[in-house]
């Protein structure tokens, strides 16, 4: 199995900054190419985290808001603070707050903590068990996920990856957001913005900076399985040219010692469907310390339970199996972008 793979990655995680090691034959992405513009994302961060629950369109205030609710009032039955609560369970306080304010998925093993530090039994206990559990699959469309910005999702993503120890991806289709350069980025968003929102500026700036972050050593280990296909498709806006810068950045960052990359070739038959692309974010190495999390054109699927863990896990280690090496991946990487 690959996770001891994982382990060995988040011991030995060390805090650098990004370091381009550039191999002989091919040549540097332009800074300049991928750089954030990181005015426009920080005026939008400050209006962002000034922003309550309560000030957030009706169609927000989803079952996971209602959750978080009932959980701060069970914190402050008892007379504590955030921190407070936070030092009890061993948790980070912003997790605490997170899933206070329903922006963090909530895991049945963090509920029942909070229920059991809490002394909640009975009624309110069952109340609570149960509106967790209906989160499990949750399904949450492009509007209410959007809210008319196109930005805020780029932020919440990084706020999950903030307390994540592991990111999982599979992606046939496109390359996943660390990768992205600006003109990638700005294609594929565009590409995607079903909700005609206006913010690509702000929703490009914030998509480069959770890649920066990761690189910058801020983030979880990223774990990318992905496709050839991936690699080629070409989003409208982006020319060969710009696609192949893209190449020439996965080929520098694909030693980083936060990430982990590995190629499927066209050529390579595989001995799973797995029908799209998928993301999974880790907490520990539990199913309750897990989510996975699909995007349609319609909507964004969440999962949570253990069988549904257990599907993706199963998936995800039938794609490695298939997969190159690292190793490997690595050299396939660099020929493919001297094309």
């Amino acid at each position: 199995m690959d996770q001891p793979h994982h382990a060995c990655h988040m011991a030995g995680l060390g805090r650098t900054g990004f370091q381009s090691r550039v191999a002989p034959g091919y040549r540097h992405v332009a800074a300049a190419d991928w750089c954030l513009p990181r005015r426009r994302y920080e005026t939008f961060l400050r209006s962002e985290t000034s922003m309550s629950l309560d000030d957030q369109p009706a169609e927000a205030m989803s079952r996971r808001a209602l959750l978080g609710r009932e959980l701060r009032r069970l914190r402050k039955r008892k007379g504590w603070t955030g921190p407070q609560l936070a030092q009890l369970l061993g948790w980070s306080q912003s997790k605490v707050s997170r899933l206070e304010t329903g922006q963090r998925s909530a895991a049945l093993a963090d509920v029942t903590a909070w229920l059991d530090v809490t002394e909640t039994e009975g009624d309110p206990r069952t109340r609570v068990l149960d509106l967790a559990e209906s989160l499990l699959g949750q399904i949450t469309g492009l509007r209410a996920l959007h809210q008319g910005s196109l930005v805020r999702r780029q932020v919440e993503l990084q706020s999950i990856d903030s307390e994540a120890q592991l990111v999982r991806q599979f992606q046939p289709l496109m390359a996943p957001g660390v990768f992205h350069t600006e003109t990638y980025a700005r294609a594929c968003i565009a590409s995607a913005n079903l909700t005609a929102e206006r913010d690509l500026d702000s929703a490009v700036a914030a998509r480069l900076e959770r890649g920066r972050r990761v690189l910058s050593g801020e983030g979880p280990v990223y774990h990318v399985v992905l496709c050839e296909s991936a690699l080629r498709w070409r989003p409208h806006g982006c020319s060969p040219e710009q696609l192949r810068r893209l190449w020439h950045r996965v080929a520098e960052i694909v030693d980083h010692r936060n990430i982990t990359l590995q190629v499927i070739p066209d050529s390579t038959p595989t001995t799973a469907l797995p029908q799209c692309g998928f993301s999974m974010w880790s907490w520990g190495y539990g199913p309750d310390s897990q989510f996975a999390l699909v995007e349609t054109p319609a909507a964004e699927v969440t999962f949570t339970s253990s069988e549904d863990i257990a599907m993706f896990e199963r998936v995800w280690h039938e794609m490695i199996k298939v997969a190159l090496s690292p190793e490997q991946s690595r050299g396939w990487i660099i020929r493919f972008a001297r094309i």
